[in-house]
């Protein structure tokens, strides 16, 4: 992780906002966010979103486990895609950007089964055993949690983010799945954009 952290801080430098800046991730991004926000606690960070993801991947691996078994082998890969349409992204098309991601990944996917897997349901990668659960205590500035009831990030693993942060406020979303950005496109940028101009030292709801 301190890696890609060092790379942040050189972005954050490159572009001039290291001392000002707001940090969002999703899903990979969420994991990595939360991490910089735990250990590298910049100052400059006036706020933190983290969508649809985790502080521990050993957690997120570990319900899928729980899914996998109950599947037969036989069937496994076709219920990826399966998975993937009620827990990914529940639009019919998927948006051409997903499905150029997608595309991507099929192209060369050397860095997600590094890090993952063969899929989301089979979690065997380098960051199987990540967790910063026993720093998130670090994290000062207002941090907002994004997912939804029907996304494969589930609420366990926002429960100890929500816990342990002080300035917390969890958004759920209804309609989506985990991809809100594409299937509540104006709530999701709405409610992003609102928690950003926040300046008070408020504990925030769950809402």
């Amino acid at each position: 992780m301190d890696v890609f952290m060092d790379e942040l801080d050189n972005l954050l430098a490159h572009l001039g906002v290291e001392d000002d800046f707001d940090l969002l991730g999703h899903l990979w991004g969420s994991m990595l966010a939360v991490h910089y926000a735990s250990n590298r606690h910049p100052e400059g960070m006036k706020h933190l979103i983290l969508a649809d993801g985790s502080p521990s991947m050993e957690l997120w691996a570990r319900g899928m486990d729980a899914l996998r078994e109950r599947l037969p082998d036989d069937v496994q890969q076709d219920a990826v895609m399966v998975f993937y349409k009620r827990h990914v992204c529940n639009l019919d098309p998927w948006p051409k950007e997903l499905l150029q991601s997608f595309e991507a990944m099929d192209k060369d996917p050397t860095v997600y089964t590094t890090m993952i897997g063969p899929s989301d349901i089979y979690i065997v990668g380098t960051l199987r055993t990540w967790s910063c659960v026993d720093q998130l205590q670090n994290i000062s500035c207002p941090t907002l949690l994004v997912n939804s009831p029907m996304d494969e990030a589930q609420d366990v693993n926002f429960v100890p983010i929500f816990n342990k942060v002080n300035r917390v406020k969890w958004v759920q979303f209804a309609r989506s799945t985990h991809l809100a950005f594409f299937e509540e496109p104006k709530r999701y940028f709405d409610v992003v954009a609102d928690f950003c101009k926040t300046t008070d030292r408020m504990t925030y709801p769950f809402l």
